[in-house]
C-alpha cells in the first residue's frame, strides 16, 4: 500500500501556516501506507525544486515539516509514502530509490502499478533518460510517457494506479491528477 498527497497555490504565492499544517495532517495520516519509504518534493519561488527523501517510515515532526517548508518559500508540495511489494522492494534505498521522481521540471509521484512500463521506457524516442532495467520501480516510466506524449500522456499509460505529475518549477504549467482504478480525492 501507498499513498500519495500535494498541494499547490496556483497563484505562485507561498504556502501559508493554514496550508502546510493541513497538508502535514494529511502526510501524517498517510505515513501508515508507506512503512517503507517517504518523499517530498516541494516547488519554491525562487523557481527550484527541494526534496526529502528517505528509505524509512515518515518519521518527520510538524515543526521539523514546517521548518523545511517555510525555510525554502515553497508554493506546492508532493509526497509519496511507499509501502514496497516483495518484487520492488529495496533493502539499502538511495535518494534515486524514493518517490517523488523527477527529471529537469518534470516530477511524479504514484501509487499503484503501471504495466506496460518497460514497453514505455523501450519505445520511448527520449532514450538515455531512464534505460530499461536501470530503476525497478515503474514510476520512471510516467515521466518519460509524458516527455514522449505530452498532455496525452494518460492514453499510454496502463495499470492501476493514482498519480500526480507537476510540471514545474520555472512556472508551474501543468499539475495533472489522474486516476485509474486507484482512489484520488482532490
Amino acid at each position: 500500500m501507498c499513498g500519495i498527497a500535494g498541494i499547490v497555490r496556483l497563484s505562485h504565492a507561498p504556502l501559508d501556516v493554514a496550508d502546510l499544517v493541513s497538508f502535514y495532517r494529511v502526510a501524517k495520516s498517510n505515513a501508515a501506507r508507506g512503512r517503507d519509504s517517504f518523499g517530498f518534493t516541494g516547488f519554491t519561488l525562487n523557481q527550484e525544486a527541494v526534496s526529502i527523501k528517505k528509505g524509512v517510515s515518515f518519521d518527520m515532526s510538524r515543526e521539523q515539516f514546517l521548518n523545511w517548508a517555510y525555510s525554502h518559500q515553497l508554493y506546492g508540495v508532493i509526497a509519496n509514502f511507499r509501502g514496497e511489494p516483495t518484487t520492488e522492494f529495496i533493502k539499502n534505498k538511495e535518494h534515486k530509490d524514493v518517490q517523488p521522481f523527477g527529471f529537469n521540471d518534470v516530477f511524479v509521484t504514484h501509487n499503484g502499478t503501471i504495466s506496460n512500463d518497460k514497453e514505455l521506457l523501450e519505445n520511448s524516442p527520449i532514450k538515455g533518460i531512464f534505460k530499461p532495467g536501470e530503476h525497478i520501480i515503474d514510476s520512471y516510466a510516467i515521466i518519460e510517457a509524458y516527455l514522449t506524449h505530452g498532455k496525452d500522456f494518460v492514453n499510454h499509460i496502463q495499470g492501476s494506479f493514482a498519480l500526480a505529475l507537476v510540471d514545474a518549477p520555472l512556472e508551474l504549467k501543468y499539475l495533472y491528477l489522474v486516476r485509474n482504478y486507484r482512489s484520488l480525492y482532490a
